[in-house]
């Protein structure tokens, strides 16, 4: 990979990383409170639901956080190493480094990490 397109990578990064610390989901009221807002029976169980789903996207933005500064710490340390699947070192192909610039895996070998195929369909196997 040139210096170029390195360079083109790693801006995308900062970027993404940058727009990801700049937004943040709604805010999510504390789980009990002392005392009850409403007398709706089903208040309980909605703000169980929109903890579980805060606590989802929290989750799920600490990970593409890491896989992002990971990528950037590949392109400044080992450029020589970045576009190339952790699994089976093979060059990951352009349009899904243009998608996804922090991704470490070829879509093969994701798609076993996973478990899924990596066409997307279902195996019989999957509904046993």
């Amino acid at each position: 990979m040139t210096e170029q397109e390195l360079e083109l990578y790693a801006s995308r990064l900062l970027a993404l990383r940058g727009a990801l610390l700049r937004t943040s989901g709604p805010k999510v009221q504390p789980n009990r409170s002392a005392q009850p807002e409403t007398s709706d029976d089903d208040f309980q169980a909605l703000n169980e639901m929109h903890q579980a789903i805060a606590s989802g996207r929290n989750k799920n933005r600490s990970e593409l956080m890491a896989q992002i500064s990971e990528a950037l710490d590949k392109i400044k340390h080992d450029p020589d190493e970045f576009g190339l699947c952790e699994d089976c070192e093979s060059q990951i192909p352009v349009g899904r480094l243009n998608l996804m610039p922090y991704t470490p895996r070829c879509v093969r070998c994701q798609s076993v990490l996973e478990g899924t195929s990596p066409l997307g369909r279902k195996r019989l196997t999957d509904y046993l």
